[in-house]
């Protein structure tokens, strides 16, 4: 295995240095990253709907807001987790944004 200019020998000996190449190191997840990844799937504008789907977003980034303030019991690698089932943004990014698809409740 080191037959290639002594590389295997040079990359155990400066493990450290290598490990990002080698490995996927996750960064702590934060709220820009969670807003690139999302994307709502919004009802027209000036719709009944649409208010309400505004106001629920609103909730989600106040929500978002409560995590960065340490407010709630929880991390965006547990809300990612939630929603994906990854707890943190693969390196080659997710195959597709998350959609968010709202719907009316009807009585």
């Amino acid at each position: 295995m080191d037959d290639v200019c002594g590389m295997w020998g040079m990359v155990t000996k400066h493990a450290s240095v290598f490990q990002p190449l080698f490995c996927n190191l996750p960064k702590p997840l934060m709220k820009q990253e969670m807003d690139r990844i999302i994307r709502y799937d919004f009802s027209e504008l000036r719709s009944n709907a649409r208010t309400s789907e505004d106001e629920t977003v609103y909730a989600c980034e106040l929500f978002l807001q409560d995590i960065e303030d340490g407010i709630v019991p929880t991390t965006r690698a547990e809300l990612l987790s939630f929603i994906s089932g990854a707890a943190s943004i693969p390196s080659l990014g997710f195959q597709k944004l998350i959609e968010i698809h709202f719907y009316m409740q009807e009585d």
